[in-house]
């Protein structure tokens, strides 16, 4: 796989681990996702800034939202958000790639 594949792998692997009780999503981003949205975005923003900034922004509500202990609900549903910017951003630096998650 890409770096670019393997980052919205990592995002969906944290959306899955959210919906579990006994994971921990915290650990998985920031294992699985959280350089690899730095990557992707710099990638991106050589072609279009707006949608680099939009996962920039997107990871951050992430962030803020571990950090903040939001609800389990809430927080699947701005990881669910990521995954979407994160895939925009990858179809821009990769076409071929084909972003879905079943979380």
């Amino acid at each position: 796989t890409s770096p670019t594949g393997d980052t919205l792998d990592g995002v969906c692997d944290t959306l899955r681990a959210a919906s579990q009780l006994d994971a921990d999503p915290e650990k998985v981003f920031y294992d699985r996702a959280h350089e690899g949205l730095h990557g992707l975005a710099s990638s991106a923003a050589t072609t279009d800034r707006v949608a680099a900034g939009d996962l920039l922004r997107a990871k951050r509500r992430v962030e803020a939202a571990f950090e903040e202990q939001l609800p389990r609900e809430q927080t699947i549903a701005i990881l669910r958000h990521l995954f979407a910017t994160a895939g925009q951003a990858a179809t821009i630096v990769d076409p071929s790639i084909q972003g879905s998650c079943s979380a």
